[in-house]
């Protein structure tokens, strides 16, 4: 469902909204290359999922502060 959402917007609402979700791009690059063409990547999906993974990481930092989930639960 996570991966279909980019792949239908970017087929119907054009290219660009396939890197709404990079891992999408970046599988279908991995996906249609080849050894005998290097194939054209493109380095803005490989930025934009570390610019996510950053963001996420940073707000679920921000959640689990105020969250102590090493507490034993008896």
């Amino acid at each position: 469902m996570v991966l279909g959402i980019p792949a239908l917007a970017g087929q119907f609402l054009g290219p660009q909204w396939g890197y709404v979700i990079p891992v999408w791009e970046l599988g279908a690059t991995v996906v249609n290359s080849s050894f005998s063409s290097p194939g054209t990547a493109s380095w803005f999906p490989v930025a934009l999922a570390a610019a996510e993974t950053l963001a996420f990481w940073l707000l679920s930092a921000r959640i689990f502060s105020y969250v102590d989930i090493s507490v034993a639960v008896e």
